[in-house]
């Protein structure tokens, strides 16, 4: 028979967290945003050949502008940059936030949530840099004056497709965050929590 009050306890907590975490998020974006545009300019400033790619904060909803050049299209010192905008609130806080609100309500030890909240943090990472590096790509596909990206109709189909599944349609960042929390938190035994034999 199953048992619910690990459930339920689960919902109160995770919905409590996650509603917090989500309330105070104008208190961190400042931070959230000047980190963001770390992580970019440190592991994405040259992420296709002859590319030149840089972040840079602004105030507006959409915190992190891209700009996206092509080194050897230098003219006079300067090169020409086309750019687009995201938002850090989208990119990560919000996975952050529900990775948090998930770990924290989970039936597991503090050891282990602890454990978990590092290793899912390091993945969540890899998906953020991975909707960067792939917004910078559609760029590339957009400008194709910038000659960074195959002119190959099926590449460039692919990359287009790409990015409307992970960085357009934010559902999907959500459910990979699920996935990874699941996969890194519990363990078959734990299943114990929430069943209960009949009758006992």
């Amino acid at each position: 028979m199953l048992n619910t009050k690990p459930i339920l306890k689960f919902v109160l907590v995770f919905f409590l967290a996650y509603g917090i975490l989500i309330a105070i998020s104008p208190v961190f974006r400042n931070q959230t945003g000047n980190y963001l545009a770390f992580l970019g300019n440190h592991f994405l400033s040259s992420p296709v050949k002859n590319s030149f790619v840089s972040f840079y904060r602004n105030k507006e909803k959409f915190d992190i502008e891209i700009r996206v050049g092509n080194i050897k299209q230098e003219v006079n010192g300067t090169v020409q940059r086309y750019h687009e905008k995201l938002s850090s609130y989208d990119f990560l806080y919000m996975p952050v936030a529900l990775l948090a609100a998930l770990i924290l309500a989970s039936p597991v030890s503090t050891k282990r949530k602890l454990f978990s909240f590092a290793i899912s943090l390091f993945f969540v990472h890899l998906m953020t840099l991975s909707r960067m590096y792939l917004q910078i790509l559609h760029i590339g596909t957009s400008h194709l004056s910038l000659d960074l990206i195959s002119s190959n109709e099926s590449t460039q189909r692919f990359i287009n497709l790409m990015h409307a599944y992970f960085v357009s349609y934010g559902a999907v960042k959500l459910f990979v965050v699920i996935f990874i929390w699941l996969a890194v938190t519990f363990r078959k035994e734990d299943l114990a929590l929430v069943r209960s034999e009949s009758g006992s």
